[in-house]
């Protein structure tokens, strides 16, 4: 007997027909039901996949043993009268044409009612997914809607032979900036956000489509001797066309009357171009001062406080300046402002705080409606502990309502209730200072730190690399090493070390005890000591010094140092993990009259009272 004669004597091929038939048959049901109850895409591949595994076992199986009237047997153990062979390939020939007629059942039902839903539904869906792309790409693309009654005054440029009278320039366009702001209902770019375009080589028309503003005020200043030529022009930046345009050549004691001029000029050609009857036209600049020289003094010290870049220069030429006119209000409100930051910046060779505080009275004795003094007036209340911060919070009140725009003040207020443990308050403030002047760097810097120490230290970290990224994380940036350091990101904490001026020694130190937080460390005040700046050791160390005593683990040296001056946020750091809530922790709260501010105002969220005079905080 032939090989072939026998596989069909023992029913293979029929079984292989059946089998090939009717794993077509599930794989097709497989494929269209699965996928309605919303089944893994790796269940039908697992069906096919077990299918094809158990072709070759049925046909062993189909080889080996045999059907009979007693049950399965071994085919070598059947002999010719008990086989019942043909009797068993009938049963299969109309088992595969009962499965053919199955298959070709799901076969015609699956054609003719199910793929014209399949069709239906996957045209229904892509119509979907086109509209929604279209909308997307819509709203993506359209013009952002623009006040057509903002602008923005760009940086004039600096046309003197001097280039050192850039100063002069920028404090000019800032100062229309200032009156423009004050024009109810006119909308006006931050200064950082226009300054930013100083030196752009970008057109009118593009600087102002990404300031999303109508207008732009550009311009020009040459001044020689006493003498000034302002060169002005509005221009519409919808169709780049200049509204209005005019040069001034005048001594410098009509410089206020040359802003009003300017000014005035602006708002009434926006006037006309709006058909806005109810705006007035006439714009008042108040002449703060007769004496021209004073008031360069002014905007050169301006500049620098703005900057802040070599501040004592900035106290010194607002001190000449008011020498030179003691009654010059706005000179008085600059120096209240440079000194009241002074000791946070690291300079204590004077007693800036209290310089601060006689320039802030003797400002508002001369003009009660200034702003900036409130500020420093509170920013330089924190020098002496326990701070009275109900006082302090008012005067940063009384700043923001006197001027809305102040983003100075809505900076320190963020600091002073981040210090408090008002975190969100803090971010609030830093938010919306944000908003005013998105280059503010400071700001961004502090509602990092602020996000750090409420405990979102992704959020904060994402600040941080975005102000890295961008050149604004310039201080306070000591406070994400030892929390990189116990993300395991040690090379970016010793980055920070470097970036803050750490010598190779000293990072080893530090280095070395946040990577062991129980281990034994070298004494803190010896490594401070080592680490200060001397005459023989030249050395700065851009950092808050209380940092060392928590890093060192010396919570009594922390809590004894007096760092008043620095505007302190460090009792709030959350390594090493056992200084919250530690004796020492609670000590130096209390001497800077946190807690006593709570208890008359209400806890933080993360803090709440332990008895008459305990707490603790999360």
């Amino acid at each position: 007997m032939t090989f072939l004669s026998e596989l069909k004597r023992r029913n293979v091929i029929r079984m292989a027909g059946l089998y090939l038939v009717g794993a077509w048959l599930i794989t097709q049901v497989a494929g269209t039901v699965l996928p309605m109850f919303d089944a893994p895409a790796w269940l039908p591949r697992s069906v096919v996949v077990l299918l094809a595994i158990g072709f070759l076992p049925a046909l062993i199986f189909s080889w080996v043993f045999e059907m009979t009237p007693d049950g399965l047997k071994r085919d070598a153990d059947v002999s010719s009268g008990q086989s019942i062979a043909p009797q068993t390939a009938r049963r299969m020939d109309r088992m595969i044409i009962a499965v053919l007629a199955l298959a070709l059942g799901f076969f015609a039902f699956d054609r003719l009612v199910l793929d014209p839903q399949r069709d239906a539904a996957l045209v229904a869906t892509t119509t979907k997914t086109v509209e929604a792309k279209a909308t997307s790409k819509a709203k993506a693309t359209a013009t952002p809607v623009i006040d057509r009654n903002s602008i923005a005054v760009l940086p004039f440029v600096n046309m003197s032979g001097d280039a050192d009278n850039a100063y002069f320039s920028d404090g000019i366009s800032e100062e229309l900036l200032n009156v423009l702001a004050k024009v109810d209902g006119l909308g006006v770019a931050s200064r950082t956000s226009s300054f930013a375009y100083k030196g752009s080589k970008l057109g009118s028309a593009a600087i102002a489509g990404e300031l999303k503003v109508a207008h732009i005020l550009e311009g020009s200043v040459r001044k020689s001797g006493n003498q000034v030529r302002i060169t002005a022009q509005l221009i519409d930046a919808s169709n780049d066309r200049h509204l209005w345009s005019e040069t001034f050549d005048r001594e410098l004691t009509d410089i206020f009357a040359i802003q009003e001029e300017i000014a005035t000029a602006i708002v009434a050609a926006l006037r006309v171009r709006l058909d806005d009857t109810d705006t007035p036209t006439n714009v008042s600049v108040r002449a703060d001062t007769a004496n021209m020289q004073a008031y360069d003094l002014y905007l050169k010290a301006r500049e620098l406080f703005i900057a802040r870049k070599d501040l004592p220069e900035s106290v010194r030429l607002f001190e000449r300046a008011v020498e030179m006119d003691p009654t010059f209000a706005r000179g008085w409100e600059g120096l209240a402002a440079v000194a009241s930051v002074m000791p946070s910046w690291g300079f204590t060779d004077r007693d800036y705080y209290g310089i601060s505080n006689r320039a802030a009275e003797r400002a508002l004795q001369l003009d009660p409606a200034l702003s900036m003094p409130w500020a420093a007036l509170a920013n330089a209340s924190q020098s002496e502990w326990p701070v009275d911060y109900e006082k302090l919070l008012r005067q940063f009140d009384k700043a923001v309502a006197a001027d809305a725009r102040n983003a100075s003040a809505l900076l320190w207020r963020g600091i002073a209730w981040a210090r408090l443990g008002f975190f969100g308050r803090a971010i609030a403030d830093l938010d919306h200072c944000l908003r005013l002047e998105p280059g503010y760097h400071n700001c961004r810097t502090h509602r990092a730190l602020a996000l750090l120490l409420s405990g979102d230290e992704e959020a904060a970290i994402a600040e941080l690399d975005e102000g890295i990224a961008n050149g604004s994380f310039e201080s306070r940036s000591e406070s994400f090493i030892a929390p990189l350091m116990h993300r395991g990101n040690h090379t970016a904490a010793l980055l920070l070390m470097d970036s803050n001026d750490f010598p190779p020694a000293l990072r080893r130190i530090i280095l070395d005890a946040l990577r062991s937080p129980g281990g034994a460390k070298p004494d803190a005040k010896t490594v401070i000591a080592e680490h200060l700046p001397t005459p023989d050791n030249p050395t700065v160390i851009k950092i808050g010094l209380t940092h060392f005593y928590l890093w060192l683990g010396d919570y009594e040296g922390f809590a004894d140092f007096d760092d008043s001056a620095s505007a302190p946020l460090s009792h709030w750091d959350r390594y090493p993990a056992t200084f919250r809530n530690s004796p020492s922790m609670k000590r130096k709260m209390r001497n800077m009259g946190i807690p006593a501010y709570w208890r008359a105002h209400g806890f933080p969220p993360q803090c709440r009272p332990v008895g008459k005079d305990d707490f603790t905080c999360d």
